[in-house]
């Protein structure tokens, strides 16, 4: 090839190498986030709540009797609990007076998991969507299982959000922080 002949083989060189090369960028694929889930209205009737991406109600299963909700991740390795805090007329009074902490310590010493519940974030106060609320974490003896425990009062009934998570992987554990944020901001208290 000559000279002349490779300067004009060069555009077209050029715009192979060109197309070749577009052709393995990445595309954007445009996929639209999966609607959310319809409103469910919890077996006591006190609040309303979505089902979080990749979790499933098991409310209405016998397993669940006494749950005002019970939601499970779809590889069954978490779970998130609602239940209603029934107090006495002297807790409530501690409830007016003090808020949710000192019943959140309650409950921790009420708490059990065979003996074997390690407290490893006290009782705090939180925001949640603009209410109070309070949280803390327990993990068994062997650090393998954590819950965190929301305590929120809502119309007048005092619930607990509990959130079980199985394992070790701190991804499962972000994951679940998102459901649980998912769920907890999205439910009609």
């Amino acid at each position: 090839m000559t000279p002349p002949d490779r300067i004009r083989f060069l555009p077209s060189l050029l715009a192979a190498a060109f197309l070749s090369l577009a052709g393995c960028a990445p595309t954007r694929e445009t996929t639209e986030p999966a609607p959310p889930s319809a409103y469910v209205v919890a077996r006591d009737g006190g609040f309303s709540y979505r089902v979080p991406r990749g979790w499933f109600d098991a409310s209405a299963d016998s397993q669940a009797r006494g749950h005002a909700a019970l939601l499970v991740r779809n590889d069954y390795g978490a779970t998130i609990a609602v239940d209603e805090v029934l107090l006495d007329d002297a807790a409530h009074s501690e409830l007016r007076r003090n808020g949710l902490v000192p019943v959140a310590r309650l409950l921790v010493s009420l708490s059990s998991w065979d003996g074997d519940a390690i407290l490893t974030v006290a009782p705090h106060a939180i925001t949640l969507a603009g209410r109070e609320a309070c949280r803390y974490t327990l993990a068994s003896g062997n650090g393998e299982d954590a819950i965190e425990v929301t305590l929120l009062e809502s119309g007048g009934r005092l619930y607990t959000v509990r959130v079980l998570v199985s394992g070790t992987v701190e991804g499962r554990k972000i994951s679940l922080r998102a459901a649980q944020k998912e769920f907890l901001e999205t439910a009609r208290w």
